[in-house]
């Protein structure tokens, strides 16, 4: 067996175990998040806090640590450039949402949706859930799920494989680790359930080449915990009656490539003109440690 398909099946074995025991976790956990058909925040926070570290990050680091016997800085842990690389993880996050927005207003309102109207807070969090929350995306969801995505995954692709394929690939674990949740605590239907991951492998692919050209996770770590907090924290809407369902998903779909086309643009331009990108990347010096 060569090398690469050995990396390959050893990403994917790991991917499918992790995941397994994530789902397991989301059956167990549904009846403490769901009561009588209502989302009970406090309590997704509360596990979320107490399981994802447990059962994504520990056996992460415990396989980095003991079984490859390889330093922390292999997937991406560094504190290099970590305060420019934080910021720009966060001017990401606020980017992507300001353009969608505008642009959401500029190509719906001419064709006769209604104005656009913001809902702060929508599910009515709480105090307690409100609190809870920042505190689980940045200290849980966000490191947990790019260290074991971005920092575990797509590095050691990237030790054998090209950029593009790691990215891409990745994209892909970081969306289908995402069915649980969509089908036993959203409860979407197919075709939203395809939407939402849809999304959420272009989010991951926009963190993976963040990830790539910066060589730390410190920026898609900041991007994703924000872009997590503004998915719950607000939203907006148009009254769509006057439009066919055809063009409304067409518009959409192009606001989405316009949005991403433009954020891996920014990404670009911006890592080199800001010095983003550390030295020794963790796929280059990894096989040495």
């Amino acid at each position: 067996m060569g090398e690469k398909l050995r990396a390959f099946l050893k990403v994917v074995g790991i991917f499918l175990v992790l995941t397994g025991i994530w789902t397991l976790y989301r059956l167990w956990s549904v009846n403490l998040i769901i009561c009588d058909g209502e989302m009970n925040w406090r309590m997704f926070f509360v596990t979320q806090i107490v399981f994802q570290p447990l059962l994504t990050l520990l056996p992460i680091l415990f396989i980095v640590r003991y079984v490859e016997k390889r330093r922390i800085g292999s997937i991406g842990l560094s504190r290099q450039k970590f305060v420019r690389n934080a910021f720009f993880g966060i001017f990401l996050s606020l980017f992507n949402s300001i353009a969608f927005a505008c642009l959401a207003y500029i190509l719906f309102v001419p064709l006769g949706a209604g104005p656009i109207t913001f809902t702060i807070n929508p599910e009515n969090l709480g105090l307690t859930s409100i609190f809870l929350m920042p505190l689980t995306f940045f200290l849980i969801v966000g490191p947990s799920e790019e260290i074991e995505t971005r920092g575990y995954f797509q590095t050691r692709l990237l030790e054998h494989f090209g950029p593009r394929f790691a990215i891409i690939f990745s994209s892909m674990l970081f969306a289908l680790a995402h069915v649980p949740i969509d089908i036993l605590i959203w409860r979407y239907d197919v075709w939203m359930m395809l939407f939402h991951l849809l999304g959420v492998f272009i989010s991951g692919s926009i963190m993976g080449y963040l990830y790539y050209l910066s060589g730390v996770l410190t920026g898609p770590i900041f991007l994703h915990a924000f872009l997590d907090i503004q998915s719950l924290a607000y939203g907006f809407s148009f009254d769509y009656e006057r439009l066919s369902p055809e063009v409304r998903f067409g518009i959409e779909g192009l606001i989405w490539t316009v949005v991403t086309v433009l954020t891996f643009l920014l990404i670009r331009f911006l890592t080199s003109k800001l010095g983003l990108k550390i030295e020794n990347l963790p796929w280059e010096t990894t096989k040495t440690q």
